[in-house]
């Protein structure tokens, strides 16, 4: 029986031939708000205000910026009935908020008790969507139903939001602290 010769063996590269990378990164971000003492927020404050240091030692400030960073915001509202006249002026001025902010905050509401976010504007079907939630009821025969037409003509995403059935998921806006639920036939 004949056997074939071992394959010769690979060849390494050369050290040289190996490229070597190095970094030294030293810039650390910190974020920071300034307000007075009745806590009024005070964005005109210059550079030369502020001194950073590490381990006793003051460190150089490389990079000053004043700018609105986006937010993730939670709105709690309660719903107990000792909040039942009151609660759309709350839901209103929590809404006033969230308009006055950024317009890449985000917002907090809840899908069948499963906490979610969403960007402002953002209409309840989109919301969901960008979350993965695809079915938004169930018809009469059984069927799962979701967006289909986006602009409020073919009523397929109706759900339930805060306690109202029938509501087009993508023609109402998402609100901070909104419950939205599948809707289960014709509610």
């Amino acid at each position: 029986m004949a056997q074939a010769p071992p394959a010769p063996p690979q060849a390494q590269p050369a050290q040289e031939d190996v490229p070597l990378y190095r970094l030294d990164a030293r810039l650390v971000l910190l974020h920071a708000s300034v307000v007075d003492k009745n806590g009024k927020l005070l964005t005109n404050v210059p550079q030369s205000a502020f001194k950073v240091f590490e381990d006793g030692v003051e460190q150089p400030i490389r990079l000053f910026r004043r700018e609105d960073v986006p937010v993730s915001m939670g709105i709690i509202i309660d719903n107990s009935g000792s909040m039942s006249n009151k609660r759309s002026r709350v839901a209103g001025a929590a809404l006033d908020l969230v308009k006055q902010s950024n317009s890449d905050d985000e917002v907090l509401f809840s899908f069948e008790n499963r906490q979610l976010k969403a960007r402002l504007g953002q209409s309840v079907a989109a919301a969901l969507l960008a979350n993965g939630i695809r079915t938004l009821r169930i018809d009469e025969a059984g069927n799962p139903k979701g967006i289909l037409c986006g602009i409020g003509y073919c009523f397929e995403c109706r759900c339930v939001i805060d306690d109202e059935s029938d509501q087009r998921a993508c023609m109402v806006e998402v609100k901070p602290g909104m419950r939205v639920r599948r809707q289960q036939g014709l509610a």
